[in-house]
């Protein structure tokens, strides 16, 4: 048998720690999530070195879950400043992660144990970092540099799998809540490892396919959405700039001066690429704000085209003073028609059939109704006396017909009076919807530059 069929067929070995410790992790997942999905991962290879270079900004939470949905054990390389803490970086030792500065010898010595445990045909993880959009990003050369020396000491046999892995960890306001990861197909190998060709020399193929990678991103927005998402929060920037300038006094500037800037674009297709599910849910803050916006916007008109009567104190008193008041003989009303009601509907008298004509439905239904006056005339007399079943009989046309008044009362004025009252309540939170969203968005941007600093 040949020796690669021997290097091929040994398996990593994983320790009991880790496998206990992984199993808590998928736990943990388990409450959070409920559920979650890997596609792709059980194609890994299990007795091959691979990188997985995961096309989505580091973070402790991300690592921990690519362990969890991962077939094989994988040591995820992080900056120490993501394990911060006794419990995060005791799990960090139990997983195997390589933690490092990127900064002097510690990062060095991440290369080393990296080509370590890629000798060894084990599988290490890659997180990538933001970075100017023009120019190759770090976390492209890293792995690329790790990939090609780890080669380079098995004199060009290791073949190593890298493979580009995407995420989508969801915020806590998407629904469904259900993260994912996607492990892609492989870069071929022959894209990268150019024969006769020194490892400075073949860095930039590697760099070049990662690159292509992560701006392919299967999570990612369609370019047509990116778009309307940018002109949506230019209107929603602009919509918030405006009643700014408004509360001040004398202030001459005009909104109409202002766009979004090339910084701001450039982040948003950077968070397309990297970050798709920070995205999705600052266009899900977004879409609450324009749903709040819609509902009052609608509520308004109909308020306008309700006429001259609800803009008038007195007469908004005097609907508010009828709906309250006028209430129990409506439900005196409902009562006493109650059953007659429920034969007309039995009996299908109660809408208008095709071959009915208007006065024989009137005439049935007045017939059904006058039936049940006399049998609730005679069940008063019988048990209440003759004098209260003369104010009864009279109390059951008054109702009905108040009824009837009330039914529309509901419809044309009460509900309107209430659209209304709460007008400013629903303009205030449309504006506190368009602010949360204007925080969220800040709050990613000063992420986005903090990363850039940390970066360069």
């Amino acid at each position: 048998m040949s020796q690669d069929y021997f290097r091929s067929s040994r398996r990593p070995s994983v320790s009991g720690g880790y496998r206990f410790v992984r199993m808590l992790v998928r736990f943990f997942f388990t409450l959070l999530y409920g559920k979650m999905r890997a596609p792709g991962a059980d194609d890994l290879p299990q007795s091959a070195p691979a990188i997985f270079v995961v096309t989505h900004p580091p973070g402790f939470l991300e690592a921990l879950f690519l362990v969890a949905v991962a077939s094989r054990q994988v040591h995820c390389l992080l900056d120490r400043k993501h394990a911060a803490g006794a419990w995060r970086r005791f799990l960090a030792r139990r997983l195997g992660m390589i933690l490092y500065q990127r900064e002097g010898e510690s990062g060095r010595r991440a290369i080393e144990a990296a080509c370590n445990v890629l000798g060894n045909l084990g599988a290490i993880a890659i997180f990538a970092e933001l970075g100017e959009i023009d120019q190759p990003s770090h976390f492209a050369l890293f792995p690329a540099t790790i990939a090609l020396e780890s080669e380079s000491r098995n004199a060009n046999q290791l073949d190593v799998h890298v493979v580009p892995v995407h995420l989508f960890i969801p915020a806590a306001n998407l629904k469904p809540r259900e993260p994912l990861a996607y492990f892609d197909r492989r870069i071929p190998s022959q894209t990268y490892m150019l024969p006769g060709k020194a490892l400075e020399e073949r860095r930039p193929a590697l760099c070049a396919a990662l690159e292509e990678a992560y701006r392919k991103n299967v999570f990612r927005l369609q370019p047509d959405e990116v778009r309307h998402f940018l002109a949506d929060l230019e209107e929603v920037l602009l919509a918030d700039l405006r009643e700014d300038f408004s509360a001040r006094v004398r202030w001459k500037q005009k909104v109409e001066d202002f766009e979004l800037s090339g910084f701001v674009r450039e982040w948003v297709e950077q968070l397309n690429c990297l970050h798709p599910a920070r995205l999705v849910a600052l266009r899900a803050f977004e879409s609450a704000y324009r749903e709040a916006l819609r509902q009052a916007s609608l509520e308004r008109l109909e308020i306008e085209a309700a006429g001259a009567w609800i803009q008038s104190a007195v007469r908004r008193a005097l609907g508010w003073a009828e709906t309250f008041a006028g209430s129990p003989l409506a439900l005196l009303g409902l009562v006493n028609h109650l059953l007659p009601a429920l034969t007309l509907r039995i009996a299908g008298i109660w809408k208008k059939q095709n071959e009915i004509n208007r006065a024989a439905l009137w005439m049935s239904r007045g017939a059904v109704i006058l039936l049940f006056y006399i049998a609730q005339v005679l069940l008063a007399d019988h048990f209440l006396g003759r004098a209260a079943a003369g104010y009864y009989a009279l109390s059951l046309p008054v109702s009905g017909l108040y009824l009837w008044r009330y039914a529309w009362l509901l419809r044309h004025r009460s509900r309107l009076l209430v659209l209304h009252a709460r007008a400013p309540g629903r303009a205030a939170r449309a504006r506190e919807r368009r602010q949360e969203f204007v925080r969220q968005v800040n709050a990613a941007r000063e992420a986005y530059i903090e990363a850039l600093e940390l970066a360069h």
